[in-house]
């Protein structure tokens, strides 16, 4: 896959740099080589990156998909303002204890 970033200038290639680290003996050049094109051509790199540490997956429970329904479900209800968000919210989160057996 070829992902390209325009910053102004320049068009940069993700799969282009991938080649550079793939051709390269050493790990450091082709990390730093990656890290520098990308935070040239994508502003929010920095912040993005600094996120990682702090980062979770989704919980690994066989509920999980039904709660992020009632989520995405409460999120349409105040968009479409069918709901306040405080009534949708609060719907969401009965129907996700439920779901839980709490």
């Amino acid at each position: 896959m070829r992902i390209a970033y325009n910053n102004g200038t320049a068009k940069y290639s993700v799969s282009m740099v991938t080649k550079i680290c793939l051709c390269s003996n050493t790990k450091d050049y082709c990390l730093w080589t990656l890290s520098t094109t990308l935070n040239q051509t994508i502003p929010y790199y920095d912040k993005m990156v600094s996120m990682i540490p702090i980062g979770r997956a989704r919980p690994s429970i066989p509920e999980y998909p039904q709660i992020a329904e009632h989520i995405r479900q409460a999120i349409y209800e105040v968009e479409h303002g069918i709901k306040t968000p405080v009534q949708a919210i609060n719907d969401a989160a009965f129907k996700s204890a439920k779901v839980l057996g709490w």
